[in-house]
């Protein structure tokens, strides 16, 4: 069932502060922060270039390594 935004925030604001803090902690359970292995859906490590032309840099790379080589470039 589909209801209008207007509606729905006006009932989030009908609740008490409690009711409120409980369902901003259910709707932010988890990590949303760490990346997400595209591949293997599990999430990533934040590592560290030893070597190479990027040495020093950080980066995101798959848990599974080395199975999966999947990166992504951390922010920064």
């Amino acid at each position: 069932m589909l209801i209008d935004a207007d509606l729905f925030l006006g009932q989030i604001r009908r609740l008490t502060p409690e009711a409120r803090s409980g369902l901003l902690h259910v709707a932010t359970r988890g990590d949303c922060t760490t990346p997400t292995c595209p591949n293997c859906d599990d999430k990533m490590i934040e590592r560290t270039a030893a070597k190479g032309a990027n040495a020093g840099s950080k980066f995101w790379g798959c848990r599974n390594f080395p199975r999966c080589k999947r990166t992504f470039r951390a922010a920064g």
